[in-house]
């Protein structure tokens, strides 16, 4: 079965096709190709139990995109300060404060630097000097396009992203531990460390969706 189907669409937007599909040119119906898609398994590195979402994106998707899928994806807070690294290379915004040189991310295509299904590679940024955040980036196939799928979409995922400023990875871990020890917080320091309504294990695919279908 699609790993597409049962997928809910905001039916107040028109459709959206992104297969192959046909335009009407001097009355000859002609056939345009579009890009093939990457399916993508994003996973936070070094939390457990772990954090991630599969996305489908066009592999014309620049890189400088593709970052501001995954921070949609995971409802992250869209930090300037990150990177991409593809086989020992970083691309990001030239000039950022990162401590090595950057190529620029927009002018990178996916299908550019991505030799196939199976490889790997890593996306980074950093929220503030406490808060870095490394991801691992899987591409598990290469698909056509789907006629009356809007791209990129989230087709998959686990848990929330880790509460704003809670010091990286490392205190994360602990934080979710302390918090599972009945009476090592209150209530009210709970609520100071994660804020309101924050739930580790939380997902909603189509909310993650509706964010990603505001990208412009």
């Amino acid at each position: 079965m699609d790993l597409l189907l049962g997928l809910t669409t905001d039916r107040e937007e028109p459709p959206v096709y992104c297969g192959n599909v046909t335009k009407v040119e001097h009355g000859i119906m002609q056939e345009i190709n579009q890009a093939e898609i990457y399916q993508l398994s994003i996973i936070l590195i070094d939390i457990s139990p772990p954090i991630w979402r599969r996305i489908l994106v066009p592999s014309d998707m620049t890189l400088e995109r593709l970052h501001r899928v995954i921070q949609k994806a995971l409802s992250w807070y869209d930090s300037p300060l990150h990177a991409f690294v593809i086989q020992e290379t970083h691309y990001g915004i030239p000039g950022s404060d990162w401590l090595y040189d950057v190529q620029d991310e927009a002018a990178v295509k996916l299908n550019q630097v991505v030799t196939g299904p199976g490889m790997v590679f890593e996306y980074d940024f950093d929220y503030d000097e406490e808060n870095d955040w490394r991801h691992e980036i899987v591409v598990e196939e290469v698909r056509q396009p789907q006629a009356g799928v809007q791209y990129p979409v989230c087709i998959g995922g686990a848990r929330s992203r880790p509460p704003k400023d809670c010091g990286g990875w490392m205190e994360y871990m602990k934080l979710l531990e302390r918090i599972a020890r009945p009476g090592f917080f209150t209530p009210e320091e709970i609520l100071d460390a994660v804020g309101e309504g924050f739930d580790s294990e939380a997902f909603d695919m189509d909310a993650v969706n509706l964010s990603l279908r505001r990208i412009t």
